[in-house]
Formats: structure tokens, sequence, C-alpha cells
């Protein structure tokens, strides 16, 4: 369901970010601190082409082929217009043009049964009822702990914030205008179908939708504890082109996407410089919201601080503590290259 309370959030979190809440980050998630002692290297510093050949080397492994999509299904063809009622009355619709090849339809039926697959309708007023009451507690209870986190926070450093809290009529309208939009939605999905929008979403992003493609590698973590090994080498043969051809189609967003998961060694051992240089170019892209790179959710949108320009510069402080300063420099170098093969088609 999507929440009716984020703005309120986002005001929260704008204001934590202002005392320094970069702390509330996952655990798991530390800022490398910037000290000036290099670390040992355990190579010589490698040359600026080295970034890319890294990658490259990972398309060629995984056997796919950058010209792959411009053969296939005709994505790059104008797409018929998709259906513009509820998603539930339009499934029949969007599972029509996405066996015929239809990427945008794809992608919608993954997006509308992800929306839908906890939707039960209630059986009676009583029940409704009780489900909007029990979601507006929860949306209360999380928005106090968020704000007295900041006041926390605040105090730590000698200050003092006055934080509005939300009242209970308000979240329960918030909840109740929720509840009906996802009702009127989702009516007449069927359960099981929506359980298995991954399916969908991995179609998508096969027959070449933007969104899909640069995020399909989040997907395939998400679900690697449920997929055969067999399925996880599939899946990452399809990332791999996936984001290989967002990146020919010149995409700076794909950038980013490969410089993640070249630092979490998703496709082979992580590479702190080849990340590097790539989060690096897509740094010069211009400064956009975070919603616009598909592997983040809402909250972690939030958290970065709500755009890319932040979020990349997040990611390369982690990075920072594994590299040298001259190894920096030269990623850096690499990711103005990087940036100007890639992006220069963007359009296209």
């Amino acid at each position: 369901m999507r929440n009716r309370h984020v703005g309120w959030i986002a005001a929260l979190l704008a204001l934590a970010l202002g005392f320094g809440v970069g702390r509330l980050r996952p655990v798991d998630e530390t800022v490398a601190s910037g000290g000036d002692a290099e670390p040992a290297l355990k190579h010589a510093p490698p040359t600026p082409a080295a970034a890319s050949d890294a990658w490259q080397r990972l398309v060629a492994n995984g056997g796919t082929r950058t010209d792959a999509r411009d053969a296939d299904a005709g994505h790059r063809i104008a797409a018929t217009p998709l259906p513009t009622g509820p998603f539930g009355a339009s499934v029949a619709q969007l599972e029509q043009l996405a066996q015929a090849g239809n990427a945008a339809a794809a992608a919608a039926l993954a997006q509308g049964f992800r929306d839908c697959q906890f939707f039960r309708p209630a059986t009676s007023e009583q029940e409704a009822t009780a489900q909007v009451e029990d979601a507006a507690a929860r949306e209360l209870a999380f928005t106090d702990q968020l704000a007295d986190e900041v006041q926390r926070i605040a105090a730590q450093q000698g200050k003092q914030v006055d934080i509005p809290r939300d009242s209970a009529r308000a979240a329960l309208q918030r909840q109740l205008q929720a509840q009906h939009e996802q009702s009127v939605r989702c009516t007449g999905v069927d359960p099981d179908a929506a359980r298995n929008w991954p399916f969908w979403a991995q179609r998508a992003a096969q027959l070449g939708d933007l969104d899909a493609e640069l995020s399909f590698w989040q997907l395939m973590i998400q679900h690697a504890d449920v997929s055969t090994p067999d399925e996880l080498v599939a899946q990452k043969r399809i990332a791999l082109d996936a984001l290989q051809d967002a990146l020919h189609r010149g995409d700076p967003r794909a950038l980013a996407a490969i410089g993640k998961t070249l630092a979490l060694g998703l496709f082979a051992e992580p590479d702190p410089y080849a990340a590097y240089a790539y989060l690096s170019a897509a740094a010069q892209a211009p400064t956009a919201d975070s919603s616009t790179l598909p592997w983040l959710n809402a909250w972690h949108n939030l958290f970065v601080g709500g755009n890319t320009h932040n979020y990349l510069e997040r990611e390369l402080r982690d990075l920072e503590a594994s590299l040298s300063t001259s190894q920096r420099i030269d990623a850096r170098e690499a990711g103005l290259l990087l940036y100007q093969r890639c992006c220069s088609r963007m359009g296209r």
C-alpha cells in the first residue's frame, strides 16, 4: 500500500539531516572514516581504462550481447498504449500485451501485482474500520519514534527543536483514503498471480523496460534465498544483460547501478576501484530526485536525503577506505571518461 504520510516523514528527515542524522543509516552501511594514511596496496594502481575493462570482462564472461535487445521484440518501437482503468480490471489486457513483447505492460504487471499482493478485501464494515485504525496506529507510532530520534540527536548537539505531532484524526483520514484507493486498484486481482510479480519484473527487464533493467539486480538479491543455484546463474546473466543494455542506451543511472553491483561483488569479487569509477561517473549527471533510481525503495530515498547527489556521495564515501588517494584520483578520471562514453547518447 502506498503510504499517504511520506511528505510528513520527509519533513522530519529533512530536519534530521540538518542535525547530521546520517547516523540513522542501517548498521551494515557504515561510512568510511576519512584518514590520511593510505591503505596498503596489493597491486599497482590501476589505469583509468581498468574500470571499464572490469565491467566489460564481466559482460563478456556472462555471454551477454550489447545488441541483443535491438534484435529482440522491437522494444525500441513505440509501444501500444496501456489500459488506463484500475489495475485489477486491466490485468488480462496487460498480460496479453506483455506476452506479445510489450515491455511497459510487463513492468505495469510487476508493479501492480506487487502493490496488490497483500490486499484482501474486508468482509464487513467492522473489519474495514479495524484495518484503517490499525494502519493509522502504526503510522503514528512510526512518526512519533522518528520525531523522538530527531529531538534526541538535536539535544546531544545542544540544540532544541520543536516538532509538531500529527493528530490521530489526520492519520485516520490518510489511511481511510489509502485503503479506498487500494481497494479500487486491487479489487479482482488473483492473490496467487500477485505473488508471482517477480516473474513480470524479470520479463520487463528482458524486454527492455529501462527501470526494470536498472533494478533487476536488486530484485535478484532480495530473492536469492528462494532461488535455486541454476536460477541464480540465469538471473545473473539477465541482470548483466539488462545493465549493459541500459548503459548502451546512454542512461547515466546505469553507471550508478553498475557501480553498486561492482562494490557488492554481485557478479565477481568486489572491485572497489571500478565501483568508485562508475559511481563517480554517475555523479557527473545532473542531480535528480533519488526516486529516479528504481532500486531504492521509498524509505531509502528519504534516508539518503531525497536526491541522487547525496546517494552517490554516500556510496563513494563508503568505498574510500578501500582505496589510496592516488587510486581515488585515477578512478575519478576514469569516471569522467566513462560518463562521456555512456551518456552523450542519452535520448537516442
